[in-house]
This record gives structure tokens, C-alpha cells and sequence, in this order.
């Protein structure tokens, strides 16, 4: 296995620029195909809300492709599993400072600490890839896109066919 950081999609490195100046080759990368998609059977009532929340708004950047399902479910799964243990610790917290936490309680402050971390470190993987983050979505320059505009590019193009035609 290679070490160092992981690669950034060329999708990426067009949007940001090409800050290193390297030859890009875009066609030779496989293009699976752009579109909203339905949330996938099995997940939380919280995991859905989070789904519904947040695949409009990679779709208008156009950032979403059907094969990245498998991806965004986990994401949505960690996430609400992270929201669900806080929920959790902070009434095991509320407990212990009225003096009423059972002993079992500090032992359960323990596991969820670490399932809210782990939920939320598999969401912040998610996020930074699409550019979900500040950090990350500085990087990332886009045109914003009205509806209108949106919907009457049905073809999708590259982004040198778009500079050339306009």
C-alpha cells in the first residue's frame, strides 16, 4: 500500500484549480453517472433526515454520483449514531450533577464517548471529501448554478467544453 495522503479526485482538482500544475487527464478516469438518490433501505429515522438534508444540496453542486451511496450512508449512519450517544451523555451528565447517576453510569459515559467519536470522525471522512466542511469548501471554487440553469443543462460537458462554448 502506498503511503502519504490519499489521492484527490481529478473532479477536485479541477474545481480548485489545479494548484500543482500537473497534467490532468479527465477522460481516462471512469464517470459514473450524477444524480439524486434515494436513501438506501435499512437506515435510522435520524440517518434518513440527515440523507434528505444534505443529498439536494451535493446534487446542485454537482458533486453526487450513484456509486457514492455506499459512502454517503455510512456517513449519515455515523452521524446520527454520534447525535443519538450525545443525546445519551449529556443525560447520564445531567444525572451525575444532580448526584443521582447509577453506578453503571460512568461505565456508559465511557462507551458512548468513544461511539460519538467514532460517528463523528466517519461523518468528518465524508464530509472533507465532498467539501462538506469550511475548511474543505474553501478550497473548492464552483458557479453557482440557479435552478433554471440547472435543469436546462441536460448534457453534461466537461469544464474545458464549458470555458470554450460558454
Amino acid at each position: 500500500m502506498p503511503g502519504g495522503r490519499p489521492r484527490k479526485p481529478t473532479g477536485l482538482k479541477i474545481l480548485e484549480g489545479n494548484r500543482g500544475h500537473r497534467t490532468l487527464n479527465p477522460e481516462s478516469e471512469p464517470q459514473p453517472a450524477k444524480g439524486i438518490l434515494r436513501a438506501p433501505s435499512g437506515m435510522t429515522k435520524e440517518a434518513k433526515r440527515i440523507w434528505r438534508s444534505i443529498v439536494p444540496e451535493l446534487d446542485r453542486l454537482d458533486l453526487l454520483t450513484v456509486v457514492d451511496a455506499t459512502s454517503l450512508r455510512g456517513a449519515c449512519m455515523g452521524a446520527a449514531t454520534a447525535q443519538a450517544a450525545d443525546t445519551e451523555i449529556a443525560a447520564i451528565q445531567k444525572r451525575m450533577a444532580a448526584k443521582k447517576a447509577a453506578t453503571d453510569d460512568y461505565q456508559k459515559l465511557a462507551m458512548l464517548n468513544n461511539i460519538a467519536k467514532r460517528g463523528w470522525q466517519q461523518w468528518k471522512s465524508f464530509a472533507t471529501e465532498f467539501g462538506l466542511t469550511p475548511a474543505s469548501r474553501s478550497r473548492i471554487n464552483v458557479e453557482a448554478l440557479s435552478p433554471s440553469a440547472k435543469t436546462a443543462k441536460t448534457k453534461r460537458s466537461s469544464p474545458i467544453e464549458d470555458a470554450l462554448c460558454g
